[in-house]
């Protein structure tokens, strides 16, 4: 559609909303304070959008993550930092979200651990990043949640 400038606020008045799709626009997240009010939203793709300096990302991510079934966050150019800050370990026990699209982002290194929690998680994209460590929970992927897991994209992550 061509919108730019920053996501409006009034975007939280659709409380029915169920499918929010603001991706590929030039679009800036300034704060998630709208999105506490999409109580019934299921899906949301935020990809290519300029989130990582709303001061309430974190604390978001974690309810996005935890209340969504689908969210997309493609090349919104997260890291491994915006997710080891949020105590995830111990809150995504009772996650419904079933797919999780992180491609094209800059996690480095070592593999994110708190996806090891997504119970529901059925489809994981991390591909287009620069991941090159080994999957630390698969050896024993019984114990973890993730074992409903389907579909898991690791290509063109960086080889050092």
């Amino acid at each position: 559609m061509g919108f730019s400038g920053n996501v409006p606020h009034s975007i939280g008045n659709l409380s029915n909303l169920r499918v929010l799709d603001l991706s590929n626009m030039e679009l800036v997240v300034d704060d998630f304070t709208w999105f506490w009010s999409l109580l019934s939203l299921k899906s949301l793709d935020l990809s290519e959008l300029s989130i990582v300096k709303a001061p309430n990302l974190h604390k978001v991510l974690l309810c996005m993550i935890s209340s969504l079934r689908e969210l997309s966050l493609s090349g919104c150019k997260l890291s491994n930092s915006h997710f080891d800050r949020m105590h995830l370990e111990l809150n995504l026990t009772h996650s419904i979200i079933q797919k999780l699209d992180l491609h094209s982002n800059l996690f480095h290194r070592e593999f994110p651990l708190f996806l090891r929690n997504l119970s529901s998680l059925q489809v994981l994209d991390l591909s287009f990043n620069e991941l090159n460590s080994s999957i630390p929970f698969m050896n024993n992927v019984q114990d973890t949640g993730i074992c409903q897991l389907k579909r898991l994209d690791l290509s063109h992550n960086s080889h050092y």
